[in-house]
């Protein structure tokens, strides 16, 4: 697809929006709506300036995570490629220096059958150093091109016997490090490898002996064969997939043995351990791929090790960050370009559309004052009829209306607002002032709510400000006032009746804090009112709180039956009404149980605390104890009552009401038809005297 076929592919989707969204237009309900507010947006340069925006930003999100995702896929091709590559080098070094292992064996058994039954090592040099065991040590070091040289040594370390192109002068290697070693090593292990500076001092060789074993099973004598480590060089160079790319061979001990490239220095140095190894599975120990800087040449390099499963031999490759990276650095630049390229044409379609809906707007303008001017005159003429007709109807409204300028002066008063103010006709004519209309209102009340609202209606005047207010009149109604600045510092005053909404709301805030039944307050406003008189100064000298529990109200109600028990419950609630203090709270919390909140409305007491309490739950249980009559029916009931006396200390509602409880119960304990004080342990500290104790033997006498 070519670059001027993108912008034109943008332009006919939008376009086909377009005529979509126009088509639905004609759908019916919010879909319709939906559809005309998205073709609003489309007409709208800010939200084509959103919507390029959004646009842009995702190409670039979104280009910058593909880009992500080919570096870590160019990462993880090329270890792979690293991995791969060092295990199939590692395995082809292993069968090279294995056919070097099988011909030493062949050899080595060769000579141990020549000279079988005789431990004289003279035999062994005569049999070693003869012409025809020359030729096969010619024979294969020819055979295999890693192998320089071999030759036949005694246990002392004499050279027997070599190929053609083994040292002149290397005829003793008994003080050579290898053979050190080798002398050490018992005859049965066949093989042992020990790298070597070559003479030139350019390159190593490894040298693999075999032992000839002797009858007795010890070693008369090895077969050495010297591998040059210029071999693998050559190896490597022939297989190195890129020019960045190094391959290398290190001994166990981290010695260079061969490296492509070979810069100078780099071959029998001792390398540093390649750190953080992430090994994959199946991968032997000692393997795997890590990011590290090479010492030799400094660079930065993903480097794969795998070690040689039958040799102590440790094969390398590495490439470059850099070199990773370029072919990533293509793409990204490609992309780069198309996402740069594919913007531009999106930003440019995207003026063009703006600049064409700018167009449309001027065009539809020039055209809708057109219309404007035509239909003027015709407005005209019915401006007139409508405001007469306008005015007819705010007269007609059951809220009174009226609006001020910022001079000050009436612009109009409808008939309600003449009628709720008693006001004169003059104020409904022109040249009225919102100065007169409140002197008039302020002289008919000086010190009324009306008055009031003369003050708010010039304050709101004043400083351009809404302000409600409640404005009660003579005739007992309620008129919710609203004063809303409007237009260049007009003034309008709406004035509605809210006389049955008050009502209601109070009639709903008394129920939400009283008992249906009783009439008294319930348990949300006790709870209010006790956390009041706690967080008084003086609550420890003038506060109590008293509990009741009716005395054989469930008989009652099981005798009796459950309109009974109400009936019963309501004259408990008119005793307790004639008994109870001034000042204090008196509540139903459920079911017959009842409180008293001393000191509710912060009276001081008729006396301290808890003698004032103590009185009345005397006088609370004197009055419950006398038989009510309910339709037809003498009722004797009874009260227990508990007295928690408020300290000084930080009590809480829970905390007083667990005193009051336990209290409560003590006094049900102890007989019922008597009160317990909280905190008592005697009992003559605890209840009232003998003339206070009432038991339900008593009752029945």
């Amino acid at each position: 697809m070519g670059r001027s076929a993108v912008p034109r592919l943008i332009r006919g989707d939008l376009l086909v929006a377009e005529r979509w969204l126009s088509s639905s237009m004609r759908s019916p309900g919010p879909l319709r709506r939906l559809l005309g507010a998205g073709r609003g947006a489309l007409r709208n340069p800010r939200s084509i300036a959103v919507l390029g925006s959004a646009l842009v930003l995702g190409l670039v999100l979104a280009a910058c995570l593909l880009a992500k995702d080919l570096r870590d896929g160019t990462i993880e091709n090329t270890e792979r490629d690293l991995r791969g590559l060092t295990t199939l080098l590692a395995e082809q070094a292993d069968r090279i220096l294995m056919a070097v292992e099988v011909a030493e064996d062949g050899l080595a058994e060769r000579l141990a059958g020549m000279r079988a039954g005789d431990d004289d090592v003279d035999r062994l040099d005569a049999s070693a150093a003869t012409t025809v065991v020359r030729e096969r040590l010619d024979a294969i070091a020819s055979a295999l091109p890693q192998v320089v040289a071999m030759a036949i040594v005694d246990r002392q370390g004499a050279v027997l016997n070599a190929s053609s192109r083994w040292p002149a002068l290397d005829r003793d290697v008994s003080e050579r490090p290898f053979f050190r070693r080798l002398a050490a090593t018992p005859a049965d292990r066949s093989t042992v490898v020990e790298p070597t500076r070559t003479e030139d001092g350019v390159a190593m060789t490894l040298y693999v002996a075999r032992g000839i074993a002797a009858a007795g099973g010890s070693a008369t004598g090895y077969v050495l064969a010297a591998v040059d480590m210029r071999y693998f060089e050559r190896l490597y160079a022939n297989v190195s997939p890129m020019a960045a790319d190094v391959i290398s061979m290190v001994s166990d001990d981290l010695t260079m043995l061969a490296r492509h490239p070979s810069p100078p220095g780099a071959i029998g140095r001792v390398v540093p351990p390649v750190p953080g190894l992430r090994r994959s599975p199946g991968d032997p120990e000692g393997s795997g791929v890590s990011r590290m800087t090479t010492p030799i040449d400094g660079r930065d390099r993903y480097i794969a090790i795998r070690p040689l499963d039958h040799f102590p031999l440790i094969v390398g490759a590495s490439r470059t960050v850099e070199a990773t990276l370029t072919g990533w650095r293509r793409q990204t630049l490609g992309l780069g370009v198309a996402v740069v390229m594919l913007t531009g044409a999106l930003l440019l379609l995207l003026a063009t559309n703006a600049r064409q809906i700018r167009d449309r707007a001027l065009l539809a303008g020039s055209e809708a004052a057109l219309r404007a001017a035509e239909v003027e005159a015709e407005a005209d003429r019915r401006i007139k009829d409508e405001y007469a007709r306008f005015g007819s109807a705010l007269d007609g409204m059951g809220q009174g209306l009226c609006v001020f300028d910022a001079a000050g002066r009436v612009l109009f008063l409808n008939a309600r607002m003449a009628t709720l103010f008693e006001l004169p006709e003059a104020f409904r004519r022109e040249g009225a002032t919102l100065d007169g209309l409140r002197a008039h209102i302020r002289d008919r009340t000086p010190d009324g709510p009306t008055a009031t609202f003369a003050a708010a209606l010039g304050a709101a005047a004043t400083a351009g400000t809404p302000a409600k207010l409640t404005c009660p009149l003579p005739d007992g109604r309620i008129l919710g006032v609203a004063v809303e600045p409007v237009g260049a510092g007009d003034l309008v005053c709406t004035f509605e009746d809210e006389t049955e909404r008050r009502r209601a709301e109070a009639l709903i805030s008394h129920m939400a804090h009283h008992d249906a039944l009783t009439g008294l307050p319930n348990r949300v406003l006790f709870d209010d009112t006790v956390r009041r008189l706690l967080a008084s100064p003086d609550r420890d000298r003038h506060g109590a709180l008293l509990l009741l529990d009716l005395d054989g109200f469930k008989q009652v109600n099981d005798v009796h039956g459950h309109p009974c028990g109400d009936a019963l419950l309501k004259a408990v609630a008119d005793r307790l009404r004639r008994v109870v203090d001034e000042g204090d709270l008196l509540a139903r919390l459920g079911g017959d149980e009842f409180a008293v909140v001393c000191g509710a409305d912060g009276r001081r007491a008729a006396g301290p605390q808890p003698i004032s309490a103590i009185a009345l739950a005397e006088r609370i249980v004197a009055a419950l104890r006398e038989t009510f009559t309910i339709k037809g029916i003498d009722l004797s009931i009874g009260t227990s009552i508990g007295i928690a006396p408020v300290d000084g200390s930080d009590q809480s509602v829970e905390r007083l009401l667990l005193d009051g409880d336990a209290a409560l119960y003590r006094a049900k304990a102890m007989g019922r038809g008597t009160w317990c004080l909280a905190g008592t342990r005697n009992d003559k500290q605890a209840r009232g005297g003998p003339d206070t104790i009432f038991t339900m033997s008593d009752r029945a006498a």
